[in-house]
């Protein structure tokens, strides 16, 4: 699923343009999820689905020099965006694969931390990969990962997935994949069932301002929405961009659209 949507050179720019933007706007729940992961010098850290690689240079920060971060992608264009980041921190304790995270080539027990920002909720055949982090796992290692809560608590995150519903269109499952473990309770017992103890889910409130232009541009760029319209023809995709700026405009206060949503941090421990 995450190969659909962030696979091409086309995706990975696109989320490279927005990479400042996007740090700044989750930059308190990364915090909150790498202190749950409890990394310090010399950890051992996975970053499943590292994107631009923002996080795991904030991991790699914390492990120091004597730690080591292993960021793997599916998609080579990311990986590349992401070693580009890695190299202006002027950080070379950060390894780069390409791997998909629900099929680990990692020695059992190899890792203190598994972290994953937004990223665990494109991994196929859910919840399969938790077996997995669970297996690279050291005995006592953490597991604290980000994902998206339900689409109605995230009106903002959630248009590309509710203005085709509005237009009628059929619904398009990559569209709504950042939203597919929205259900926090049914992650925790995913967790619990998978063998993690002292698993924790919250749900974590945020609420942001973006200037009216930006917001626009982050939605009409976004890798949910081109999946939306990908095969849509262009009345239909004016019709989507009318209905986009609509939302927006309703979600407006001044010259800045106001951002608010909920997303579930999972912790646990192997």
């Amino acid at each position: 699923m995450g190969l659909d949507l962030f696979g091409t050179a086309e995706a990975a720019a696109a989320w490279r343009r927005g990479a400042a933007q996007r740090a700044r706007f989750l930059a308190p729940v990364t915090d909150r999820m790498l202190d749950a992961a409890r990394i310090g010098p010399k950890s051992q850290v996975l970053d499943v689905g590292t994107g631009t690689g923002d996080t795991a240079v904030l991991a790699a920060e914390r492990v120091g020099p004597t730690g080591r971060v292993i960021a793997i992608d599916a998609s080579a264009e990311m990986l590349n965006v992401a070693a580009e980041s890695a190299r202006a921190s002027g950080l070379d304790h950060i390894e780069f694969r390409q791997m998909d995270g629900g099929k680990l080539a990692l020695e059992p027990g190899s890792v203190d931390a598994v972290i994953g920002r937004h990223s665990v909720q494109f991994l196929d055949d859910w919840p399969a990969p938790l077996t997995g982090f669970h297996q690279v796992l050291r005995p006592g290692g953490r597991l604290s990962f980000v994902v998206w809560g339900r689409t109605t608590e995230n009106p903002f995150m959630a248009l590309p997935v509710e203005i085709p519903k509005q237009l009628g269109w059929p619904p398009v499952s990559a569209a709504a994949a950042p939203f597919s473990l929205g259900d926090g309770q049914r992650l925790r017992q995913q967790l619990v069932t998978t063998g993690f103890d002292e698993v924790k889910v919250e749900r974590v409130g945020f609420q942001t301002r973006m200037p009216a232009d930006v917001a626009l541009a982050n939605r009409l760029d976004s890798p949910m929405s081109r999946a939306a319209v990908n095969n849509a023809s262009a009345e239909q995709r004016e019709a989507f961009q009318k209905a986009i700026r609509s939302a927006l405009e309703r979600m407006r206060d001044g010259d800045s659209v106001l951002v608010a949503g909920v997303t579930l941090l999972a912790s646990a421990t192997r």
